[in-house]
């Protein structure tokens, strides 16, 4: 893909995350409306819109989480490597262990085992 800035050295104006996500929902909405009329017509299939529009909402969905998350990433950006490499090599753990305590919280508010 061609850059739109002109040279190597002159930097893009950045664009919000806001503004992606807009621009994309954008996007999934022009697709819907002209790939419906593609279908309609006979020149696309049902299966190829869907898949489209799925590929361009995960999109969507990404620059969501990423947007949701931008503190912590920062937060998480700002440390060290060698501590952003220990504490990565170590996510599968902490989403285990989260997991674990966001159930039990729901079977405790639910009157559940009180251990």
């Amino acid at each position: 893909m061609t850059p739109l800035h002109a040279t190597r050295d002159e930097v893009p104006p950045k664009i919000s995350i806001n503004q992606q996500i807009e621009e994309q929902s954008g996007t999934i909405q022009t697709t819907r409306r002209a790939g419906e009329e593609l279908v309609r017509k006979g020149r696309m299939r049902q299966s190829e819109l869907d898949y489209r529009l799925r590929r361009q909402e995960a999109i969507w969905k990404s620059l969501c989480w990423f947007r949701d998350n931008e503190a912590d990433l920062k937060v998480l950006w700002s440390l060290p490597q060698e501590d952003r490499a220990f504490i990565l090599s170590h996510a599968s753990l902490v989403l285990y262990l989260a997991r674990e305590i966001a159930a039990n919280e729901v079977i405790a508010n639910a009157g559940g085992p009180v251990q």
